[in-house]
């Protein structure tokens, strides 16, 4: 039996070099906004580094103004945390302050496990050290906002203020930076308008489940293709978002899997064929990679090594720098019989079999690409909030709960011209059990560096309180 490989980019995109040099009022993207603020907080702790021992350092998820995370605020809370995260450690190494601990994200999961961060915030600096009291094992928390309304994302500034406050044992110590929002707003997501009812996207998704009374390594023939439909109540707070809405007693505690699509068109902006120029590559073969998050956390854990130890974790940083899947054109698959220049790795060549324009995501995967290679993945689950793999905190009420985000990122061929680019949900997404997943490696070699489209699906069971009232709010969805 022929066991079909699906195609991986591992090596990320090149979307930000980190500048420790260059200093930048606002920065063009949130990655560089994160390096920026991470730099300033080093500077800040020089002053407090112990004469003894080491200081645990956790940087938690940033809110809006309220210091609230809602559903709007889409994966800006989870992506900005992991980005100072990252950041964070690199600026302390560089500064060579030895005497810090920046704890990873699955290391916070662990401190915070059955312990509320409740009062943990920005907002009342003298509350959140004496929560910082109780906690063992974090001796600093960063903790901060973004300056604007986060229940309503229509109107937004040009410019986004970032505030950051690091609460030490005796003191606090403030941080500010702006950003442009361009990026902000993909990460939130901006909808479609039902009156249009038109979702122009090349890159589309289809959910299917598997209903109860199938064993849960049940072959995918016998998963069922769930309805997307599009929310044109304009008082909720799903208005223009896609929404799948689980009929809870036939699909709870079931597996389910993302299907994801190149359909081919529309033409890219940047595409010399759709501006009648001359082309050597059709914009059909054009090739596309997917950032696919669950939660909030990237459908790829993050391979960590530690003193040659190999453990995988959630990775919730940008979608410029998780790995994730490569599309193909129609009628075209990935080879590793040969090279190509648009490839780090093997060729693309033409089949009249299965193509590469399709890609199943059954789970949250660990790719392991050793020889022989052995990547697995941890089947998706519909279960409930306080289980979901995003949670993080005992307290839940996360924005990312319940939602699916999928960031594109498109080839650049040589002939392109260039172009510009709140309460706590009842379902969430669980890791199920363990199943081979094999996988290929390659990269692509250049891209455009802007995330090209968006497409977020909110899901919830049919009977959430957060649904419209009026079931004729939510039309049936189909992509153009």
């Amino acid at each position: 039996m022929k066991v079909l490989r699906q195609l991986l980019i591992l090596a990320t995109l090149l979307h930000v070099s980190v500048v420790w040099s260059q200093e930048f009022n606002v920065s063009p993207n949130l990655p560089q906004a994160a390096t920026q603020v991470a730099k300033k907080i080093a500077q800040k702790l020089k002053s407090h580094q112990p004469n003894v021992g080491h200081m645990g350092i956790a940087v938690l998820a940033f809110g809006d103004e309220k210091r609230k995370i809602t559903a709007q605020m889409g994966n800006l809370s989870t992506v900005m945390q992991g980005e100072i995260i990252k950041s964070l450690k690199e600026a302390i190494k560089k500064e060579e302050l030895d005497k810090f601990d920046v704890l990873r994200y699955s290391q916070i999961e662990n401190v915070f496990k059955g312990t509320s961060p409740l009062g943990l915030t920005d907002k009342d600096p003298s509350a959140a050290r004496e929560v910082l009291e109780e906690i063992d094992g974090v001796d600093i928390a960063v903790v901060g906002h973004f300056k604007f309304n986060g229940s309503d994302t229509s109107v937004l500034p040009k410019k986004l203020t970032i505030s950051s406050t690091i609460v030490l044992p005796n003191t606090t110590e403030k941080v500010t930076h702006q950003v442009f929002t361009s990026d902000i707003k993909d990460l939130m997501g901006d909808g479609t308008d039902p009156d249009e009812f038109q979702l122009e996207n090349r890159i589309v998704a289809e959910i299917y489940a598997l209903p109860k009374g199938y064993p849960l390594l049940s072959s995918v023939e016998n998963y069922t293709k769930l309805p997307l439909k599009l929310c044109k109540d304009h008082s909720s707070k799903f208005f223009g978002k896609l929404v799948l809405v689980i009929d809870k007693d036939k699909y709870e505690g079931r597996p389910y899997f993302i299907k994801l699509i190149n359909t081919g068109e529309p033409f890219h902006p940047a595409s010399a064929e759709a501006n009648n120029e001359p082309y050597t590559i059709p914009d059909k073969n054009r090739l596309f990679s997917v950032s696919a998050y669950v939660d909030g956390v990237s459908v790829f854990y993050n391979k960590v090594i530690t003193a040659g130890v190999v453990t995988y974790e959630k990775d919730i940083r940008h979608p410029a720098y998780v790995s994730r899947p490569i599309l193909t054109g129609k009628g075209q698959r990935y080879s590793s019989n040969g090279s190509n220049p648009r490839l780090g790795e093997g060729t693309i060549v033409s089949t009249s079999g299965t193509d590469g324009s399709t890609w199943t995501v059954r789970g949250f995967i660990r790719a392991n690409l050793t020889d022989p290679p052995s990547s697995t993945a941890d089947l998706f689950l519909f279960g409930t909030a306080e289980d979901s793999i995003g949670a993080e905190f005992s307290t839940g009420n996360r924005s990312q709960i319940g939602l699916i985000s999928l960031f594109t990122y498109t080839e650049r061929l040589s002939s392109d011209q260039t172009f510009g680019a709140v309460a706590e949900p009842e379902a969430g997404t669980e890791p199920g059990p363990t199943i081979p997943f094999p996988l290929v490696k390659t990269s692509i070699q250049n891209y455009h560096q802007e995330i090209y489209e968006v497409l977020q699906i909110f899901y919830r069971y049919s009977d959430s309180d957060s649904l419209p009232m009026d079931p004729d709010d939510l039309v049936p969805f189909e992509p153009n």
